[in-house]
């Protein structure tokens, strides 16, 4: 099989390429440009938001060709027993050099698998974190950051390494790799609502799962280097009757107001509008109006 070119993309590119993508009135993404763009760009995989109601008689695509069925758990998820058995030594270290391959299709199949087996086995999140998974994954992100699939993927791992207690020494040396990781994949797809969620939720993991002590380490990394708070405001801005969305980002916002370092910077960004907006648009939602009515409270003490 041939080599296919990578997709590396860098911070500044991925901005340079959110301001390109334009929202209409309607609330629809109007640049025919940047979809072809991104299609072309992600060497096959398809980048174009779908329906969420996909027919379940309907056949199931490649691995690659595939919209991912959400591979996202919340804050609020209990973990369960694990369903699926560890990998062993060979097959885990098997798959993380795949997810170091040049090739699009067995990347893309290990970033997958690994994500699958550290969702339902936490001794394979242990060993996966043992074996360097965190850095393997992040150089992954960069090498295809053209590649939606793989940011999901990508960004749901990191989150599951996060979540996991056995695993929290990973956070300090990983954070600010993560969250610029993370908030690249954000801007160079603004128009796909699964990677925006998925990282709302992997960021409000990073920020809640930390000691005071750590969180502050890259606090100011977050707001002030890679204009955090901004992007996150945007995209509630964008996705605002989105109500995944909408909760992923008061969730992100509540967990980064007990951190010092991000209080004043959020308060001043004018995030209480969205904070507003939100709450408002979802009247009916009701874990949107318990997260709104909790960030609400960090701003009015």
């Amino acid at each position: 099989m041939a080599k296919r070119q990578n997709g590396k993309v860098d911070l500044e590119t991925a901005l340079k390429r959110r301001k390109l993508v334009a929202v209409n009135q309607k609330g629809l993404w109007s640049s025919a440009a940047i979809k072809k763009e991104t299609i072309e760009g992600s060497v096959g995989i398809k980048t174009e938001p779908t329906k969420e109601c996909r027919s379940k008689t309907s056949q199931k695509p490649s691995v690659v060709e595939q919209e991912p069925k959400e591979p996202i758990i919340t804050n609020s998820t209990k973990r369960g027993t694990a369903t699926t058995s560890a990998l062993s030594e060979r097959m885990l270290a098997k798959t993380l050099s795949n997810v170091q391959s040049n090739q699009i299709k067995i990347a893309a199949a290990a970033m997958t698998k690994l994500h699958k087996t550290c969702k339902s086995c936490p001794l394979t999140r242990k060993q996966a974190f043992k074996a360097g998974a965190p850095s393997l994954v992040l150089k992954a992100m960069s090498k295809w950051g053209n590649t939606e699939l793989i940011q999901i993927y990508a960004c749901a791992t990191l989150q599951l390494i996060v979540l996991d207690d056995l695993n929290g020494a990973a956070v300090p040396f990983h954070g600010k790799d993560m969250l610029k990781a993370i908030l690249t994949a954000m801007n160079y797809f603004p128009e796909s609502q699964k990677v925006q969620l998925v990282s709302f939720t992997a960021m409000s993991s990073l920020f809640s799962n930390t000691s005071e002590f750590e969180a502050r380490h890259y606090a100011e990394y977050f707001v002030k280097e890679v204009n955090g708070i901004a992007v996150c405001l945007q995209t509630m801005e964008s996705y605002l009757k989105d109500a995944k969305v909408q909760q992923g980002a008061l969730e992100l916002l509540y967990a980064m107001f007990r951190v010092s370092g991000c209080r004043i910077p959020i308060r001043v960004s004018g995030a209480i509008t969205s904070v507003a907006k939100a709450i408002d648009s979802h009247r009916q939602n009701e874990d949107i109006q318990e997260w709104g009515g909790a960030v609400m409270k960090c701003f009015f003490p």
